[in-house]
């Protein structure tokens, strides 16, 4: 089955809400087949190479079915799918902080309560965020719907790395999603950026300059609404 596609064993371990890969030199496994092995914890994949070595099969080994075969590739991407460093920023990065939420809010791990939570979550995203959320069909004004390339495999608690490269492959805009560099606020001279940099920080907050003509106007808005948006920043900058 997994002839001529891994040459070494593999292990998943999937432990407290974590999944880890790790690489280990090639065990006789008995097998080209994928075995499972399930605890009330932990659950383990093993995929071992067609010539391991001969005689009977592990008794503790459960033989496991397509399913859990095409879990097991899903998650071993090859290295051109893999991310380059900085790659899928927005992706990673949003993910990553909605994943740690549903932890502290002892969210149950489905695909259903994980799909709620996001368009919930996406509702307050801002900038890159929101634009995000829009590529993946989770704001109301989508045009396409795959929320569930998220839910389903967050659910049990794929990486948001992985994640994300199947995201890229479904939409590469996804990943040309970048970050804009962040102003320190605390310390920038308002007054040295440009009218269009005055305009990023009103957007990231979700705000605009309505009326707004001149470079003043911008930075006086900006000054006002600094205390709600960016309090610490606002504190520093009476300090000065």
């Amino acid at each position: 089955m997994l002839n001529g596609v891994l040459s070494n064993a593999s292990k998943i371990e999937l432990d407290d809400a974590r999944l880890t890969l790790k690489r280990f030199p090639r065990p006789c496994l008995q097998s080209n087949h994928l075995f499972c092995s399930d605890s009330a914890t932990t659950t383990r994949l093993y995929t071992a190479d067609v010539n391991c070595c001969k005689g009977p099969r592990d008794p503790g080994l459960l033989h496991a079915g397509g399913l859990s075969v095409a879990l097991a590739l899903a998650l071993f991407p090859s290295n051109s799918d893999a991310l380059k460093e900085g790659e899928c920023d927005v992706c990673v990065s949003f993910l990553g902080k909605f994943y740690e939420s549903l932890k502290e809010n002892d969210m149950k791990f489905n695909s259903a309560d994980i799909e709620k939570a996001l368009v919930k979550s996406c509702k307050d995203a801002k900038g890159k965020d929101n634009r995000f959320c829009y590529y993946i069909g989770a704001t109301s004004d989508a045009a396409t719907k795959m929320i569930n390339e998220v839910s389903k495999p967050l659910s049990y608690h794929a990486p948001v790395e992985r994640i994300c490269e199947k995201l890229k492959k479904k939409d590469s805009q996804i990943c040309e999603l970048k970050y804009d560099k962040q102003l320190d606020l605390s310390t920038v001279d308002l007054k040295k950026l440009k009218v269009k940099d005055l305009k990023k920080i009103l957007e990231e907050w979700g705000e605009s300059c309505k009326g707004c003509a001149e470079k003043s106007d911008f930075i006086r808005k900006i000054e006002e609404l600094m205390p709600m948006y960016a309090p610490a920043a606002a504190k520093a900058r009476t300090e000065l």
